[in-house]
């Protein structure tokens, strides 16, 4: 792959871990927008996503709610678990009256589920998502909207997922001075705030590990340029 910072050339998983958006907007480009924006609402985002390269740089809104939705299809190996917000009715005895038992719905085949599980695991160990690192198994990305007006860090274990979105609610508004970081990126407070959330939630639990990719099925590389 070919990213045009001096020419320098990248893999798609360096640019993954490191965040560099205009090696995806060449990705897109070389898919097809449309099939992005359809793996994009298989995966659970609701909304209307824009068929055009600026995607990848965030000039288009998703929900704190669509985004976990998203990171935890991958999580669950390319199924789809929509959110509910009620998973279990029990009555006084404790006799269960409704439970939610959804199966989900494949949407990836595992094998791309698992693959991209392989190159955001590196997010968190040595990328932009250090911060997020909490000494288990897990993957996540870190994410910064237009002009910083929104900073983002979704990750997920082989048994949690959890989003942390930093903004404004009434729109964006830029946060290129707050606190300690200027500006804010997903890397920055979104990151933090997600490892001091799982790391009690996950206390005591087991650390199981991800699903190995076949790495056997991977295809040969392939170049892409302007």
């Amino acid at each position: 792959y070919a990213e045009p910072f001096g020419g320098r050339v990248t893999t798609l998983r360096q640019a993954t871990v490191g965040s560099v958006n205009c090696a995806f907007a060449h990705l897109i480009a070389a898919v097809g927008p449309a099939k992005v924006a359809d793996m994009a609402k298989r995966m659970g985002i609701k909304g209307t996503v824009p068929e055009y390269l600026s995607i990848t740089l965030g000039t288009d809104a998703a929900s704190p709610l669509e985004m976990p939705t998203v990171f935890n299809t991958l999580a669950a190996d390319g199924v789809r678990h929509d959110p509910v917000f009620v998973r279990r009715v029990e009555n006084f005895k404790g006799e269960v009256l409704f439970e939610e038992k959804s199966e989900g719905v494949r949407v990836m085949d595992p094998q791309v589920a698992r693959t991209v599980t392989d190159m955001l695991e590196g997010t968190d160990s040595g990328g932009t998502g250090t911060r997020a690192r909490i000494g288990r198994p897990q993957a996540g990305k870190t994410g910064t909207s237009e002009n910083n007006g929104d900073a983002w860090f979704c990750g997920y274990t082989p048994d949690e997922t959890a989003c942390v979105w930093m903004g404004a609610p009434v729109g964006r508004i830029s946060m290129n001075r707050v606190g300690s970081f200027s500006p804010v990126y997903g890397g920055t407070y979104p990151a933090i705030i997600w490892r001091a959330f799982m790391d009690p939630w996950l206390a005591g639990t087991p650390e199981n590990q991800f699903p190995n990719a076949d790495t056997s099925k991977w295809p040969a590389g392939k170049f892409i340029s302007d």
